[in-house]
């Protein structure tokens, strides 16, 4: 069932893309938006690319807000039952997308069949189970008595977790880890190991390498450690679940007090899969996750997605599983994309899902079931083949994660890519996290305008080991061979080289709590370390953790 909804997709995209965007038009056609646009009219589609601009989220916030308020077939048709936050971790404000019934139950259908889609799951044993570690944001209402939260509010606990019902709803969410984590390792039968995107792993994991001491006796007494926060109905119910395991315990013992180097394989012998969300912006959490825990545990990412639609799922065909590789979800939504040599052009043209250029880079436009239409997503991919006739990639940066001085656009991308090979080149260990900005906003935080033009770039290390004077210049020698622009305006002296500061091992898991309690809808489950900012808070917060 699965593999037939997708292939049919995969195998003829251009029908397949065709047949789905007049589905969505006629849906939608009746609309207050739908007849604001003429949908009636936009029946092919080159009608609907000529007639309908190219949008931004701001283009829709009248509707949106209409929605919100309550009134019914606004933009979707119906009432909206819902509302999906986005994380508001690089902006500082979520955005708010309103949903129906119909949308939440394509969520589960689209999970659902990509369960039965993808060969791995096919392969799991249907009565086994599986750590789930899985944090699962609160709800609330807004004034108009419509719940909203972020999209991993709707999804629900499986069967076959390793953790009871009660365990996702312990309020505190470092107190949900800890008792994910008594339930993870008490088994040591599971194939595979869920976790929702790589930075919760990656608390995950080092909260256990924290912590094993006090979750083995737990796991040996059959109780939760009075220290951890939950209600206390919560936690006798836990521990109604937890049996003493003293075998198991000194069985954990044995294999900690060696370290926790690659500690999954051998926390869990019979694991095949570590799957989290892993690309792009979470590539850095994912590698040391792979370099320190993972061991020979293949890591898999199987969907890209965002609060605004799922975008693809992974392909069936890459070179190796940890090159998160996605494809088209073609059934789903209608793509368009823009090269990436005009995505700063305000209305460029597109290209078709069946058009693209295998090494092209291009930005996604996507129109949805959900009430978004030519809608640029920021999200930057690459061509790397084709699935049938559909396009594989791999997910790259957002188009707003550039550093610019003087027109030179540095993406995100290749900030990355100089610090890694840079902390490479001199052995320095291995970067915890990172984010960078333009000179004359620090300079603003400290008053003191030196009126020349430079990056910042600040990384935390493995440990507090200073980093020697040269490193500190051979990141700015990388950019020049990475980026023409900037190469020009360094040689021209326009831009003064890029400048390393570290800061203390600690201080990014204290900037991600910053960020999020200045911030009453971010939630642990959507955080992504902003890899440029020019907040001015935040930075000041950086320039106070610097190692001396």
């Amino acid at each position: 069932m699965g593999a037939y909804y997708f292939q049919k997709g995969y195998t003829n995209c251009k029908t397949t893309q065709e047949q789905l965007l007049k589905y969505i038009l006629s849906r939608q056609a009746k609309t207050q938006y739908g007849r604001d646009f003429a949908f009636t009219q936009l029946d092919s589609v080159e009608k609907f690319r000529k007639g309908h601009p190219l949008t931004t989220y701001k283009h829709y916030e009248k509707y949106f807000q209409a929605c919100i308020a309550g009134q019914t077939d606004v933009i979707i048709p119906g009432k909206t039952d819902f509302i999906c936050t986005t994380s508001g971790t690089t902006s500082g404000a979520s955005k708010e997308f309103p949903r129906n019934r119909k949308y939440l139950l394509r969520c589960y259908m689209m999970s659902f069949l990509t369960c039965l889609y993808i060969p791995f799951y096919r392969e799991l044993k249907q009565l086994q189970t599986w750590p789930q570690i899985f944090i699962k944001p609160h709800l609330k209402r807004n004034a108009f008595g419509t719940l909203r939260g972020p999209l991993s509010s709707l999804f629900r606990r499986m069967p076959h977790s390793t953790s009871p019902a009660a365990a996702y709803n312990i309020p505190c969410q470092q107190s949900m880890l800890y008792v994910h984590a008594i339930f993870a390792l008490k088994d040591p039968s599971p194939r595979a190991i869920f976790l929702q995107i790589a930075p919760i792993a990656l608390v995950f994991f080092k909260m256990v390498e924290n912590n094993w001491e006090k979750l083995c006796y737990d796991i040996e007494s059959g109780t939760i450690d009075k220290d951890i926060e939950m209600p206390e109905e919560i936690r006798i119910e836990l521990e109604g679940c937890l049996t003493p395991d003293v075998a198991r315990a000194d069985e954990l013992r044995a294999i900690f007090i060696d370290g926790v180097r690659d500690m999954i394989p051998r926390v869990w012998p019979n694991c095949t899969k570590l799957t989290t969300l892993s690309s792009a912006s979470y590539a850095t959490q994912s590698n040391i996750i792979k370099n320190e825990y993972a061991g020979n545990i293949p890591i898999v990412s199987n969907i890209h997605m965002a609060t605004e639609a799922v975008y693809g799922i992974q392909a069936t065909e890459f070179q190796t599983s940890d090159d998160f590789e996605y494809v088209f979800l073609v059934n789903s939504n209608f793509f368009e994309f823009i090269h990436f040599d005009k995505i700063n052009e305000d209305q460029p043209p597109t290209h078709l899902a069946h058009e693209l250029v295998v090494g092209e880079r291009y930005g996604i436009v996507v129109t949805t079931c959900e009430g978004l239409y030519r809608y640029r997503t920021q999200d930057i991919i690459k061509v790397t083949g084709y699935q049938g006739t559909t396009a594989r990639y791999v997910l790259l940066h957002r188009t707003g994660d550039v550093l610019n001085m003087r027109s030179e656009k540095v993406h995100e991308e290749m900030i990355s890519r100089a610090l890694h090979h840079t902390v490479t080149t001199f052995n320095m260990g291995k970067i915890i996290d990172y984010t960078s900005t333009e000179n004359i906003n620090i300079e603003q935080v400290q008053d003191n305008v030196s009126g020349q033009l430079y990056y910042v770039i600040f990384v935390e290390l493995w440990n507090d080991t200073k980093l020697p004077e040269e490193l500190k210049y051979k990141i700015d020698e990388i950019l020049m061979e990475l980026v023409d622009n900037y190469r020009s305006n360094r040689l021209s002296k326009s831009v003064q080289s890029a400048r390393l500061y570290q800061v203390h091992v600690g201080t990014f898991d204290k900037l991600r709590q910053l960020i999020m309690d200045s911030n009453p809808d971010a939630n642990l489950c959507q955080y992504k370390t902003p890899k440029i900012t020019r907040n001015s808070k935040l930075l000041g917060f950086l320039l106070e953790n610097l190692v001396k």
